[in-house]
Parts: structure tokens; C-alpha cells; sequence
């Protein structure tokens, strides 16, 4: 139960980031991506869901070029760890 509220908790973060982007405040959006979504891509349970936010952010036009550095940074060890 708990893994499914923050599965949605992750999902919901990345819609309404891709939605809205533009009505919200530019810090307050890169602090709910890094707390929300690119801090969950550590946890091998949130993984999925936090790239598929990624990627829905990414297909809405907002710059997420500051962040890129913490995201390769966060999924690289699991790219190794997958080519291994």
C-alpha cells in the first residue's frame, strides 16, 4: 500500500509538472523535481515511475538541462550495474 501512494505520489508530481510548468515558479518546480523525482531514482522501487515522470517532463518543452548532472549521476551506477 505504501509503495503505491508514493508510485503515485511520483506519477502525480510529473504530470503536474508537465501540465503546468509554465503557470508555476521556475525553483520551486527544479525543487520538487530533485526532491520528488530524482531523488527516488536511488530507490530501485521508485526507479520506473520516477523516469517515467522524467520522461513526461521532458516531452512537455521544461528545461531540465541543470538537472541532467544529478540525473545521469543517479542512473548511471544502474546502467552499469544492468550491462554487467
Amino acid at each position: 500500500m505504501e509503495q503505491e501512494v508514493k508510485k503515485s505520489s511520483i506519477e502525480a508530481s510529473g504530470s503536474i509538472i508537465s501540465h503546468l510548468h509554465a503557470s508555476l515558479e521556475k525553483s520551486k518546480v527544479d525543487k520538487c523535481i530533485n526532491i520528488n523525482l530524482i531523488e527516488k531514482l536511488d530507490n530501485e522501487g521508485s526507479r520506473f515511475q520516477s523516469l517515467k515522470a522524467l520522461e513526461s517532463i521532458i516531452k512537455s518543452s521544461y528545461d531540465l538541462s541543470a538537472s541532467l548532472p544529478k540525473i545521469i549521476g543517479a542512473i548511471l551506477p544502474f546502467i552499469k550495474m544492468q550491462q554487467s
